[in-house]
């Protein structure tokens, strides 16, 4: 019997709050369009998405994560979006090794006003707020992060296939 593949994501990074840097790490779980996206791309002559962007999950209103969250549709929670730079930041990939791909650097969030960060999602749409893209994956802490205006998030994301 052959086995299919299984992919297993992960985001971390750091939190800096009064000048203590406080590591993290929590995984991801696909969406269905995350993964329908993949599939098409790979096997079915379906378009290949090549720049791909972060964006945060408030913690305000949370309720859960699902598998069926896409960028126009995600019941469960609403995006963070209290952080200064106007776009989502933009990720870069290095070349793939022993089935893991990762962000090349990392992305840094600065915060703009006091706010409670539940997890981060990776999306191929840099509009902050916005509702078109596909969205990849998305993950949350165990307990939400509270910031302050001028803190820094800093973080990365990887995908492991096995």
């Amino acid at each position: 019997m052959i086995t299919g593949v299984k992919q297993i994501g992960r985001f971390w990074g750091t939190i800096s709050k009064g000048g203590i840097i406080i590591p993290f790490e929590f995984p991801n779980g696909m969406t269905t369009a995350g993964l329908n996206a993949l599939a098409s791309a790979e096997l079915g002559g379906g378009t290949q998405y090549t720049t791909w962007y972060l964006g945060l999950i408030n913690n305000s209103g949370y309720t859960a994560i699902a598998v069926a969250d896409t960028s126009a549709s995600h019941p469960g929670w609403t995006e963070l979006t209290d952080y200064t730079a106007s776009n989502r930041p933009p990720v870069s990939f290095g070349a793939p090794a022993s089935g893991v791909i990762a962000t090349s650097s990392a992305v840094s969030f600065t915060m703009n006003a006091t706010v409670s960060v539940k997890g981060a999602f990776l999306i191929t749409n840099d509009l902050k707020g916005g509702s078109i893209g596909i969205m990849r994956a998305h993950g949350v802490f165990d307990s939400a992060q509270a910031f302050s205006s001028g803190e820094v998030f800093t973080i990365n994301y990887s995908s492991t296939y096995s």
